[in-house]
């Protein structure tokens, strides 16, 4: 995306046997050059009508994954979620620029389960939109820079791109609080602003960071919009110095602008259904970009004027044409094909048809060259390669090993859905793409896709790759184009996403098997994948700007935040989930109140708990009726929830393990949530397997008498009554205004009895939540998530 110094650009001696066009594809040097780690091959279908170029970055940078000691925030929690440790991730210059017009501050949508409305839980979208900011920020260190715009009516600039420093992370994190919904959505003062950060910054500032402007609205750009449209207009302002990412909230978008935002400048673009899915979307947007090799990669492609290449990705803003050659070159055309960002460890596929006769004119190489600027040595490198379509042999080209026929069914499918899609929403005269009206066309023409995909073909039945594509087209895409009301709420906004998502071979959300692969295989993404997992996790929850009352007889807010995101929970359609290997929930939205966690307010199941009669046994042995140690005497249980999970975050407070907002006692008066407990610092954050418990004691109106003695420290239990800050009378009042105790369903003691009671209860008061049932997954997992 920058302009590049000759001091910049690597030279290679260009042999005078082989022709050149302008110095990209002329570099005559093995496939991979000492100078350019990246291989490239070619590798030409047996059905004689295409190739498939790999480009194959490495699989991590050099000396591998490093962590390096994290300085701890004032609340004792890291970025990588404990052990003291961060990952080194490649250097970003990241540039948010984020949506504060009026409607960013109503509810953020919340999906409901069938049959049932959606809860108000108090949070809105741009509560929402900075707590994922703040995430971002949270894993930047002192290699990074950050900048902050914010955008209504007109658009203003709250950090200018700096360095991240202590004390920039301050500035950065107190302006991100004082966002508040204001007016308009002038979107293109926004993308201007974050565009102008990037001005007057020094060659090797321009070339050391993976540069990104992420732009995120909830809704249509409706004031100063550029007459002649967005496209033509970005046109008139030369080389962008990043790519521009955006992020669609909710259900009314102009999502086909966004779209076209992000193909002309090299970016993304994604769509957040509902609160259920920011956090994933954020996490693997920055989790990419901080696993950057190399930038601004094009490939040129060099080939007889006899033959005719097609790309095979549909229809997308910024596609180049042949150009004819020219001088001893005559015969020979080229087209320029732009790649984007490379991350490290995932390869870059590129699927291309042709048809005519190689042979005809004698120019029978088709010559393939990347160019690309390498993060790490700040420098742009050039690799090259070539294969003959005659079907002859060549001493000229150097042999490339052979795909199997399941990565190659995977490779075509996988262009032929882009494809497809792309014509589900093709660009208008100004480079916008547009949606027609839903038809019972579009689910037959899938269908009859479907029919002739190779990743569909018997014999690929056991490949994963293919396995993982047709249940996204089996699932979500074909829910989508089969509904008129799926298509009209969430389809029209989902599928540019998901195809954005495969034609650029980035993993964009937990959510859909397909691009579950990508990144898969790379280290670093992984690695800074869990770390923004772990901050996410980590970071106190905003306070919700828009409180309601919460009805008696209303559903609850779950207890969970990041399992749901984790597992891709808050699905972008409310159908069933699709058919593959991996559970896709229509699950509604998490709570990122008092109790946020991934696992909900739990404890592990080896934890001992102190008995009435001072003897003390393991939790998972707690049963109805028994009689517990609690700060105001002897009470007896009511129900126990027992949840299995995988790989759930704890935290460690001597032998209690436990979630980390899970609130605790050490004197049964202070309460604390566990993640800022001085007990715990010590301790190294763990993931747990295995099953972890909540408690319902007797009904009781002293808050007091709700609480366990588990190894030593009192844990809060269900129903306990603070649902208000000093709201809703004494009680609470008494508590104090800041009570961590305090949540307005899970305090609610004839709530929490209703959601039990929704699921099968033992006589001896178990409720055990991993019951088969659509009926209580719905229920309970689809509310709770625990």
């Amino acid at each position: 995306m920058r302009p590049l110094t000759p001091q910049q650009v690597l030279h290679v001696h260009t042999p005078p046997s082989e022709p050149g066009d302008d110095g990209h594809a002329a570099l005559a040097i093995q496939p991979k050059h000492p100078a350019s780690p990246v291989g490239l091959t070619i590798h030409r279908l047996p059905t004689d009508d295409g190739v498939i170029i790999k480009a194959t970055p490495p699989t991590e940078p050099d000396g591998g994954v490093v962590t390096v000691p994290a300085s701890t925030p004032a609340d004792g929690t890291t970025a990588s979620g404990g052990g003291g440790a961060k990952t080194k991730h490649v250097p970003c210059d990241i540039v948010l620029v984020i949506d504060v017009s009026g409607s960013m501050g109503v509810d953020a949508p919340v999906p409901a389960v069938e049959g049932e409305a959606a809860e108000e839980n108090g949070f809105s979208v741009l509560d929402l939109v900075k707590h994922a900011a703040r995430t971002i920020l949270e894993t930047l260190d002192t290699g990074d820079r950050i900048g902050l715009v914010q955008f209504a009516t007109a658009a203003s600039v709250l950090q200018p791109l700096q360095a991240v420093t202590p004390e920039t992370k301050q500035r950065v994190d107190a302006s991100i609080e004082a966002m508040r919904p204001l007016e308009s959505t002038n979107l293109w003062q926004g993308l201007l602003t974050g565009i102008g950060l990037f001005k007057n910054q020094t060659e090797t500032e321009a070339g050391a960071r993976v540069p990104a402007i992420m732009v995120l609205t909830d809704g249509m750009p409706n004031f100063m919009n550029p007459p002649q449209g967005y496209i033509p207009k970005m046109r008139t302002l030369g080389p962008l110095p990043a790519p521009i990412h955006t992020f669609g909230f909710g259900y009314q978008l102009r999502s086909g602008l966004l779209k076209s935002i992000s193909e002309f400048s090299g970016g993304n673009y994604a769509f957040i259904p509902d609160a259920g899915m920011i956090g994933t979307v954020f996490v693997h947007a920055v989790a990419n970009m901080q696993s950057t090799f190399a930038t601004s990669a094009t490939l040129r492609l060099t080939y007889s004027k006899s033959l005719s290449f097609e790309e095979t990705m549909g229809a997308v803003v910024g596609q180049t044409k042949p150009v004819g050659m020219e001088g001893r070159d005559a015969r020979l055309q080229y087209v320029t094909i732009r790649v984007g960002n490379i991350q490290y460890g995932q390869s870059r596929d590129i699927y291309v048809r042709y048809t005519g006769d190689a042979a005809a004119n004698g120019a029978t190489l088709l010559r393939a060259s990347l160019r690309y600027h390498e993060v790490a040595t700040k420098g742009v490198k050039f690799v090259v390669t070539w294969h003959p379509l005659d079907g002859k042999p060549s001493i000229k080209a150097p042999r490339s090993p052979d795909l199997s026929a399941g990565e190659i069914a995977f490779h075509v499918s996988r262009a032929k859905l882009c494809s497809f899609l792309a014509g589900v929403f093709p660009l208008a005269a100004d480079d916008e793409h547009v949606h027609g009206q839903f038809s019972d066309r579009l689910g037959r023409d899938l269908d009859d896709m479907l029919l002739r995909l190779p990743a569909a073909a018997q014999e690929h039945a056991g490949d994963p790759a293919c396995a993982a594509l047709l249940a996204d087209i089996t699932g979500q895409v074909k829910m989508a184009l089969t509904n008129a009301s799926h298509f009209s709420r969430w389809g029209r906004h989902y599928l540019p996403s998901l195809q954005c998502a495969h034609a650029t071979q980035q993993c964009n959300s937990f959510k859909d098997p397909g691009p579950l692969l990508y990144g898969a295989s790379s280290p670093l993404f992984i690695a800074c994948r869990d770390a923004l997992d772990a901050a996410f996790d980590t970071l106190p929850p905003p306070k919700p700007s828009n409180v309601h009352p919460v009805e008696n007889n209303g559903p609850p807010p779950p207890y969970t935040y990041r399992t749901r995101l984790r597992h891709g929970a808050g699905s972008s359609g409310p159908g069933a989930p699709p058919t593959g290997s991996l559970r896709v929930s229509s699950s509604r939205m998490v709570s990122m109140s008092a109790y946020r966690n991934s696992t909900g307010p739990c404890f592990a199941s080896f934890c001992r708990v102190a008995l009435a009669d001072g003897r003390r046994i393991r939790v998972n042995r707690l049963r109805r009726g028994m009689r517990v140690l609690t700060p105001r005497g002897p009470r007896a249980v009511a129900a126990i929830l027992k949840t299995p999970v995988s790989s759930a975050p704890m935290v460690a407070i001597g032998r209690l393990l436990i979630t980390a907002w899970h609130p605790v006692s050490h004197n049964g008066a202070d309460w604390l949530f566990p993640c800022h407990d001085p007990a715990a610092q010590k301790n190294t954050a763990v993931r747990y397997t295995g099953a972890i418990y909540s408690v319902l004691l007797q009904h009781d109106g002293d808050v007091d008498a709700h609480a366990l003695s588990i190894e030593g420290t009192w844990v809060v239990t269900l129903g306990h009554g603070l649902t208000a800050h000093g709201e809703d009378g004494e009680q609470e009042a008494e508590a104090g205004a800041e009570d961590v105790r305090v949540h307005p369903v899970f305090g609610d003691y004839a709530g929490v009895c209703r959601r039990l009671a929704s699921l099968d209860i033992r006589k001896d008061g178990l409720v055990v939540n991993d019951r088969p049932t659509r009926s209580n997954r719905r229920l309970w997992r689809a509310k709770e998530e625990k």
